[in-house]
């Protein structure tokens, strides 16, 4: 009987053992992965898709700045993840993984290498994404921001300036003219969207830019300039403070 009792025992603390390992890893965000896009141009985009659940969530594309990846927005990303927000963060073309053109004239892209109408291809790039998120099934394509750096800025801006759609919009270190993406012009075009801006005044040019942004934008902006922090991702992480402030923003305005 004795011996019984703790068999009975044994296997219940196996059961409970097992449960709570079930619980513990249905509460975990589920890892990355790695998707591949063909932009209009041809052009092989590849990126990192953090699914936000099995029901349609609000979703977030993340573009880097030149010269940087994808990876560089792995812990933003975690974090909305945690929050029910599905991100994209993507390789612009001729950074990291997004290296190839297909097509007619197949060949390997590298931005040090590009002209201004390479960069502009980088638009392709942003619609490509984009498209991905609004047609996945468990991203609610009514509720789709996009959080762009340096030219992934530019790029983000110029897109929802000329494509309807996108809800909420942060921009880190933008420019006026990053590599013949302008942004001057884009945006007096926003509509329906709620708009953040930030920068460092050691970053001058994303200083002075991100005020004539927000004096130049007819939706309501969230201004964010620090006296120090760097330039584009990098404001962010030595900035600890805006990305808490850009996953509020993002959690509000989705």
């Amino acid at each position: 009987m004795k011996r019984a009792c703790i068999v009975f025992a044994a296997a219940c603390l196996f059961l409970f053992c097992l449960a709570a390992t079930a619980q513990e890893d249905q509460d975990q965000p589920s890892k990355p992965v790695t998707v591949k896009l063909v932009a209009l141009d041809d052009a092989v985009i590849v990126g990192s898709l953090y699914e936000g659940g099995e029901e349609a969530v609000p979703g977030v594309l993340l573009l880097p700045m030149m010269g940087r990846t994808r990876a560089d927005y792995e812990g933003l990303a975690r974090e909305l993840q945690s929050k029910g927000i599905a991100c994209l963060a993507v390789d612009l073309r001729g950074h990291g993984e997004s290296v190839k053109m297909l097509g007619e004239n197949p060949r390997t892209l590298d931005y040090k290498q590009f002209g201004d109408s390479d960069f502009k291809g980088m638009l392709l790039d942003v619609k490509a994404a984009y498209d991905f998120m609004v047609e996945h099934p468990n991203i609610d394509a009514d509720h789709i921001g996009i959080v762009g750096a340096s030219i992934g800025a530019n790029a983000a801006l110029i897109y929802a300036a000329e494509n309807g759609g996108v809800k909420a919009l942060v921009l880190l270190s933008p420019g006026l003219n990053y590599r013949g993406l302008k942004t001057d012009d884009a945006v007096r075009n926003l509509q329906d969207l709620k708009l953040m801006l930030a920068a460092a005044e050691d970053d001058e040019y994303s200083a002075e830019t991100v005020g004539t942004l927000n004096d130049g934008a007819r939706v309501t902006t969230t201004l964010k300039l620090y006296p120090t922090g760097g330039h584009g991702t990098t404001l962010m992480s030595n900035r600890p403070e805006l990305a808490a402030d850009v996953i509020k923003f993002l959690q509000k305005n989705l």
